[in-house]
């Protein structure tokens, strides 16, 4: 079955990350460049979400299900570094929202999001590869900052997780 992704209503505690953060275009060459298979030609499974939330679910908002169903706050980490206003890129794409603007991740935080919600979970973080994602040394290095802006509310477990995925990807 395929489907067209509508994104709930955001904010700046409750915004899209993740692969939907990175296929929103970035004035920058970052990201990921599948818009049309994450949004508009999802081929859906029941245990696939159709979205990519992250923070703080609000009051009334269903609670995702299938593998996406836990929600990924890394609100007390980040805060609001990283969060910016898309709705104009998500016009200009197509991209379906409720709300009258879109608050997204921008690359670098949706980066950093998909490793802490693995790092959080005692998984390996492997699966996500800064070389995907951030093609010059200069972007890597916002990766590594907010990371590096952090460091010392990590718990051992996901001081562990996170320097392993460091190491795999460094800024060079």
């Amino acid at each position: 079955m395929k489907s067209v992704v509508l994104v709930p209503e955001t904010s700046f505690t409750w915004y899209l990350s993740g692969d939907g953060a990175l296929n929103i275009h970035d004035e920058e060459p970052t990201g990921d460049w599948h818009a049309v298979n994450t949004f508009f030609d999802r081929r859906l499974t029941p245990d696939d979400e159709p979205v990519f939330m992250a923070g703080e679910r609000p009051e009334g908002c269903p609670e995702p299900s299938g593998r996406q169903g836990i929600v990924l706050n890394t609100n007390d980490l980040f805060g609001r570094h990283g969060l910016v206003d898309r709705t104009q890129e998500a016009r200009g794409q197509n991209i379906r929202f409720l709300g009258e603007r879109l608050i997204a991740a921008s690359h670098a935080r949706a980066i950093a999001d998909l490793v802490m919600r693995s790092v959080r979970k005692g998984n390996s973080a492997n699966h996500v590869v800064l070389d995907d994602f951030m093609p010059t040394k200069e972007h890597k290095k916002r990766v590594h900052d907010l990371f590096e802006m952090v460091a010392e509310r990590l718990t051992p477990q996901e001081t562990t997780g996170l320097k392993t995925w460091l190491f795999r990807n460094p800024v060079v």
